[in-house]
């Protein structure tokens, strides 16, 4: 995601701009916390996420630690679990091969079985 983006972003909830409350280096952010009105959201892999659940806060509190592969992984562990295995999403997600590039270093997995896509990251 790119910063100078997150100014022309509104908040769903409330309509407030965002602002970059705390980010990795650089005009590219990897992970950061995006703020507004309704309080603060993750930036995980590039992705603002907009969920507020009460995975909000664990993952906000990850990225100002540093630990941004331990956020990465509990966004990813927590789809993983909600996601039924059977469903046609998961039978064309299983043929892609994921890539996700973490302060340089690059992971790829193939789709490979059912609900263990992008699993082992």
């Amino acid at each position: 995601m790119q910063g100078e983006f997150i100014g022309s972003l509104r908040c769903p909830y409330t309509g407030s701009p965002f602002a970059l409350s705390a980010s990795d280096a650089g005009s590219s952010i990897d992970f950061g916390i995006a703020t507004s009105e309704a309080g603060r959201f993750p930036i995980i892999a590039g992705i603002l996420r907009l969920l507020s659940d009460e995975l909000q806060e664990p993952l906000v509190e990850l990225i100002e630690r540093g630990q941004n592969e331990a956020a990465l992984r509990a966004a990813l562990e927590v789809w993983r679990r909600n996601v039924n295995a059977s469903s046609p999403l998961i039978e064309q997600l299983s043929s892609l091969t994921c890539t996700i590039t973490i302060d340089g270093h690059s992971m790829h997995r193939k789709g490979a079985h059912r609900s263990r896509v992008c699993q082992s990251f």
